[in-house]
């Protein structure tokens, strides 16, 4: 699977940015729920969690800042906060990655991190959080936050 990934990115290495990501993402059916590729990762900007292994593997383990929306599929805001942190994440082209744990399929993992109420989010940079915020926030807080977990130098954590 990893060589065929590889051989992906190399034929495509002429190819424009967007393109490639798309391609990319039609031929891998594993890269569910996303839009575009992070190469340095080797893994979809946006992608889903629901299990303890998975989030330890895609998030605690991430050398890129990983931000994590707990959100459920009943949640108004959840549904409306959801679009605007993937179109965000996007737009950062693989500075950051953002996780999507539904707090009803991974509840042990809603309850590890102590998420009481939905939408949460929480930022994370080398296994460690760096910054959360509860609820709804509009599109400069939405900047601000994601600038707080991709910036944080590593002598703060």
């Amino acid at each position: 699977m990893f060589a065929r990934a590889a051989r992906l990115v190399q034929q495509a290495a002429a190819l424009p940015k967007r393109p490639l990501l798309d391609l990319a993402n039609k031929q891998h059916g594993h890269l569910r729920n996303s839009k575009f590729l992070c190469y340095e990762a080797q893994r979809p900007l946006v992608f889903d969690v629901a299990t303890t292994e998975e989030f330890e593997e895609h998030v605690l383990r991430s050398t890129i800042p990983v931000i994590v929306d707990f959100h459920a599929d009943w949640c108004g805001p959840c549904k409306m906060l959801g679009p605007r942190l993937e179109q965000k994440v996007q737009g950062r082209e693989g500075a950051v990655l953002m996780a999507k744990v539904n707090i009803d399929e991974a509840g042990d993992l809603a309850d590890e991190f102590r998420v009481s109420a939905v939408p949460t989010v929480i930022g994370f940079q080398n296994g460690e959080v760096v910054a959360e915020f509860q609820g709804m926030i509009d599109d400069d807080q939405i900047d601000e936050f994601l600038d707080q977990v991709a910036d944080v130098p590593a002598a703060e954590q």
